[in-house]
């Protein structure tokens, strides 16, 4: 079957297959959760967007599943003062004293967490579940406790947690596979957040060497997947789940600006020194400079007048108002892309490119499954009107024809790809390589990106732009390389239709450049908006779409 049958096929299904949101809309307000490993996991690695929040006032709420004990002798007091670096931290990004009031939170009958709230800004709070630490020996049935938690679904394990020293909770609690899941179901609950903050459940596996079998800390993957399978159980109002890359970011170029990069600094140097075990040094000056999200949206998830956003995994639509696509047969990564109707993603449980076809999603497969020697890790797709292309496992361009995926070359492609007209782009750590009906464009020049590019074709010609390491934006126009300096922030822009760029600010909100410097938008928005008519659309933490003019 054709590329162009395809098309047809997904327009009729999207003008008669959707039905209304049979989910519970997001609430009213902005609240976020994160849920992460270890005490300092989101102060390294969700910043800036971790104090852009707190710093605008929303309620946000960090939950940290293990007591990061590891094998110290003095386990409950090393955890205690972890927890109390982790409360130092949040009073910095919150610019206030750190005082905190403390109180037991009764989930269930069978469980308690400590619950500590910001006392000058009461809507900023910390959750200390105290689980046993990836390399702590003590543990039930010894080290990787949450490792084993999350593969012993038939709840056959029963992990008992640590007592911090000075805590509100006195006593231990045993926890299964279940439990887990459920305590996060509850917290969700009870904190009712519009967005989760989680980290990488599916570290890609040409980086982190050194940590075999998991290209990250264990620990850091099982809370991700706990917070993955609690978020599809969970059944009150929808909310946007982002992750967020971990220790393999030391590998990529720094994206964060110099102002940011402070910031990060001093937020981290609260944290310090209650921890004995970390420094302002090697390795943790290799992740505080940099934040990449584990899934770039990136910008062609808009046509027709219609945006579409994955939540819990599942496809929807907007244009006016809310509409749910089908189930994909499994949990769709968060970047989409639609080109001529044709809607195209990635299903994580398999790492299939997927299709929407005649109201329902068909596989096309992965470009690794037929090549000895390709872990079969594939990208999130974008399509053309004639093709879909995706990162394969190699970390090279596969291209889909209509029948069959073929490799057309490139090396250390990262995720994120965008298309203008019959041309795909894709960032490397040290250029952008440009791709021109199938075939690579040896001529095409660029400078060093820090991020997915991001391309429109315009009445100039094709533009492209991304960030670099010094946090400006560079655009292409013609073979001219130009930077757009002065516009502090993490996130990565959008080419509008007349040529516009916008991008996310360091305040979270959005900033427009259409060639007279940067003008501030305003607004609270995600990484990274979409052209819309003559401006852009883009998904806000509220788990709402918000529209931006241009010039």
């Amino acid at each position: 079957m054709g590329v162009r049958y395809f098309i047809a096929l997904v327009v009729a299904a999207v003008l008669v297959g959707c039905g209304a949101v049979p989910e519970r809309q997001p609430a009213e307000g902005v609240r976020y959760v994160q849920v992460v490993a270890h005490a300092d996991d989101d102060v390294i690695f969700m910043n800036p967007d971790l104090a852009s929040g707190i710093r605008a006032g929303q309620a946000t709420t960090g939950v940290y599943l293990t007591a990061g004990e590891t094998d110290k002798a003095d386990a409950e007091a090393y955890a205690a003062r972890r927890q109390a670096g982790t409360r130092a931290a949040y009073a910095r990004m919150a610019g206030v004293p750190d005082e905190w009031d403390a109180s037991r939170l009764d989930v269930d009958a069978r469980h308690a967490v400590e619950l500590y709230t910001l006392r000058a800004r009461p809507q900023v709070k910390v959750v200390f579940v105290n689980l046993p630490e990836n390399n702590d020996p003590r543990a039930a049935g010894g080290r990787a406790a949450l490792v084993r938690l999350w593969r012993d679904d038939r709840d056959n394990l029963r992990v008992r947690t640590l007592v911090p020293t000075g805590g509100v909770v006195t006593r231990p609690y045993f926890y299964t596979h279940e439990d887990v899941v459920e305590l996060l179901v509850k917290l969700f609950d009870r904190f009712q957040p519009t967005v989760v903050r989680a980290q990488d459940p599916d570290p890609d596996k040409r980086y982190a060497k050194d940590w075999p079998g998991f290209h990250d800390h264990p620990d850091h993957i099982m809370a991700a997947r706990f917070t993955e399978e609690a978020s599809q159980r969970y059944l009150g109002p929808r909310f946007v789940l982002e992750n967020y890359r971990d220790y393999n970011v030391a590998e990529e170029p720094v994206n964060l600006s110099p102002a940011d990069q402070k910031d990060k600094n001093d937020f981290f140097s609260a944290y310090v020194p209650h921890d004995s075990d970390v420094s302002m040094g090697h390795p943790y000056n290799g992740w505080l400079p940099r934040m990449y999200r584990r899934f770039p949206r990136g910008s062609t998830w808009t046509a027709d007048d219609k945006a579409y956003v994955v939540f819990k995994g599942r496809l929807f639509y907007w244009d006016s108002a809310w509409h749910a696509l089908p189930w994909a047969g499994g949990r769709l990564a968060p970047a989409v892309s639609v080109t001529g109707g044709q809607v195209v993603g990635k299903r994580l449980p398999d790492n299939d490119i997927v299709t929407l076809v005649n109201g329902s999603w068909v596989s096309l497969g992965n470009p690794g499954q037929n090549t000895p020697g390709d872990p079969s890790q594939t990208g999130s797709p974008v399509a053309t009107t004639e093709a879909v292309y995706v990162k394969n496992g190699r970390g090279g361009l596969s291209r889909w024809d209509g029948r069959k995926w073929n490799d057309i070359g490139g090396s250390d492609i990262q995720d994120g790809l965008a298309v203008a007209g019959d041309s795909v782009y894709a960032s490397t750590r040290d250029k952008v390589i440009r791709w021109r009906a199938g075939f690579q464009d040896a001529e095409f020049k660029s400078g060093k990106p820090a991020g997915p590019p991001a391309a429109a074709m315009t009445v100039n010609g094709p533009v492209v732009a991304y960030r670099t390491e010094t946090g400006d934006i560079e655009v292409i126009t013609n073979g001219q390389i130009k930077v757009l300096a002065g516009l502090p922030g993490s996130g990565n822009p959008t080419v509008a239709a007349d040529g516009s760029i916008f991008a996310r600010t360091a305040a979270g909100g959005l900033a427009v450049n259409s060639g007279n410097g940067w003008r501030d938008l305003g607004g609270q928005v995600f990484d990274q908006p979409a052209p819309m008519g003559r401006g852009v659309i883009a998904l806000g933490p509220d788990g709402q779409f918000h529209k931006f003019s241009g010039p």
